[in-house]
């Protein structure tokens, strides 16, 4: 198989891969990402969805995992990190979370991460 017909079959599965999590149907889901994970040279996009997916199935550990390898490969991404923040305040990491807001707004503009501190601050008080 050609590396064009690889990556076309990769896509075909993230395609079915997001359809199964907008069914709400996260097992299918994970189990088409693993897939392409194990047969494919890593993309962000994926992990981001496979950390969506197990997070919507509980799996916070899992989803931290997903969400780390996305932010690894594609630094800028605000909802691989939004996920990552997300994930680890459910957790109970808050130093964590707050890093890696830290680490996301000190290189990129972020009106999510400035809503979420602002919501934060006043629930809080000052972080």
């Amino acid at each position: 198989m050609s590396p064009e017909e690889k990556g076309s079959d990769a896509e075909n599965a993230f395609s079915r891969a997001i359809a199964a999590r907008d069914r709400h149907d996260y097992r299918r889901a994970e189990q088409l990402l693993m897939a392409i994970l194990a047969s494919q040279h890593p993309r962000p996009a994926y992990f981001t969805v496979l950390g969506q997916v197990r997070w919507k199935q509980g799996d916070l550990v899992g989803a931290v995992d997903a969400f780390r390898d996305a932010t690894e490969l594609a630094p800028g991404s605000e909802e691989a990190s939004l996920g990552l923040f997300h994930c680890l305040w459910e957790r109970g990491e808050r130093e964590d979370a707050f890093n890696e807001m830290r680490r996301f707004v000190r290189s990129y503009e972020s009106d999510e991460y400035r809503q979420l501190l602002s919501e934060l601050t006043n629930e809080l008080g000052d972080v």
